[in-house]
């Protein structure tokens, strides 16, 4: 099928570049209820994802247009053929100033994201996630298990290109969904998580469920946070994507759409009185669910420090968009990394603030930097006392709550970031 799709590809003179990302996935899936298996299913299945580049002059000036196709293992090549004919024409409606792929510059390092856990053995691993999940919810007291999805997928994958690219490699996803139940009747709680990661170890069940545990448990009992300013801790799940806004203010997408309020060699935050962040970019974390050898364009990637003591160094610009502004091309965003601070999470505690793990949604706008979430889980620390809060909402903008930041020297790993477990902030507005 491959070298069909290849074979078909160069039957066009019109397109000038090409990639070619083949997957293979083979998939377990196991449901529970109440810890009782309901279903398990496995899944094998191969895919052929096709993007086409077309360059095409008009009015004197070269553009370039691209567009893609998927195709199954059980098509034609006269289907492809089809199939391509149709990215051909679509890609000529699309057309953007002219950009290229890259060519093939280095060989291939390894990084760590295959599991070897699932990649020997998958009926096995998953028996034993299933096991292991259940003895440590067995292990909380006053909490019982609703539901929880088990998935493991081992994915080969073949990233093969125009320019002379074709690489290979292994990787692995683990995904979890669980419900967990506490108290009775009126009082009952309920707390839904679902966490992906490339590495067993990475994912540690065991700490799931104890601090998710802890969320069901202390929603029994929780209040709302009191309105006014306050200083909060962010950690867990609102550090997801919280520097999200830093990753496209300081990429060069941002600044060919002319929305990039950073300038190289200046601050990113005006007159910082906290600690200065330190932003890269890291292809190369293990189990980071972003990294990898190449990006969609072929180019070799490489770690970007964008972020250094509170300056822009470097714009972060793929093939596309540093060709359009004729800038340096470094590749694309991989995981995002984040130096640790001075303190510790005691050393950043103090009366009266709160700390929030959990909201309905948490992703500040990547232009205004604007940042709202309403409140699923928190605590408020008070008299060296620590009170479950829930409800209510926290807002704020980036420019503004960075200016009085701090990180703390523990570290957390969750999907594509890495960095600071707890991150300090004052003066923020929370609304019971």
């Amino acid at each position: 099928m491959k070298n069909k799709i290849i074979k078909a590809l160069k039957k066009f003179d019109e397109i000038s570049d090409w990639t070619l990302n083949i997957n293979h996935k083979v998939k377990k899936e196991l449901y529970l209820i109440f810890s009782q298996p309901e279903s398990i299913r496995e899944i094998d299945i191969k895919d052929y994802q096709v993007r086409i580049f077309i360059n095409q002059a008009q009015e004197g000036q070269l553009f370039t247009g691209s567009a893609s196709v998927s195709i199954l293992p059980d098509t034609s090549s006269d289907q492809i053929e089809n199939k391509i004919s149709e990215a051909v024409f679509a890609a000529k409606l699309a057309l953007n100033p002219r950009y290229s792929i890259a060519k093939n510059t280095r060989k291939k390092v390894d990084y760590e994201v295959c599991d070897s856990n699932l990649l020997h053995n998958l009926d096995h691993t998953l028996e034993n996630v299933r096991k292991t999940l259940i003895k440590a919810v067995e292990g909380e007291s006053d909490i019982k298990m609703a539901s929880a999805e088990i998935m493991l997928m081992i994915n080969n994958r073949n990233f093969i290109t125009s320019k002379g690219l074709n690489e290979s490699h292994c990787d692995s996803e683990i995904l979890l969904e669980l419900v967990l139940l506490s108290g009775a009747g009126e009082s009952e709680s309920e707390t839904f998580t679902l966490r992906e990661e490339r590495l067993l170890d990475v994912l540690n069940i065991e700490d799931i469920v104890k601090r998710y545990a802890d969320y069901t448990r202390n929603n029994v009992r929780a209040i709302l946070p009191k309105t006014g300013q306050y200083s909060i801790i962010l950690t867990e799940e609102s550090l997801d994507e919280f520097f999200y806004y830093y990753a496209y203010q300081a990429s060069a997408e941002a600044l060919f759409n002319k929305s990039s309020r950073f300038e190289v060699g200046k601050p990113v935050v005006a007159s910082p009185r906290g600690e200065l962040l330190n932003l890269a970019y890291d292809p190369s974390l293990r189990g980071g669910s972003k990294s990898s050898n190449y990006d969609q364009y072929g180019l070799p990637l490489e770690k970007i420090q964008v972020i250094e003591n509170g300056i822009l160094k470097t714009v972060q610009a793929d093939n596309r968009y540093g060709s359009y502004l004729n800038i340096p091309i470094n590749g694309s965003a991989t995981n995002i990394v984040v130096a640790p601070g001075g303190k510790s999470f005691q050393g950043l505690l103090e009366d009266n603030c709160y700390i929030f793990s959990r909201f309905s949604s948490f992703n500040p706008d990547p232009i205004t930097g604007a940042f709202s979430g309403e409140v699923r889980n928190g605590l408020c620390y008070r008299n060296q006392q620590f009170v479950p809060v829930k409800g209510g909402s926290v807002t704020g903008v980036m420019d503004q709550a960075m200016q009085e930041v701090w990180f703390s020297s523990e570290t957390i790993q969750r999907g594509n970031y890495f960095g600071p477990k707890y991150i300090k902030f004052s003066n923020i507005d929370v609304t019971g």
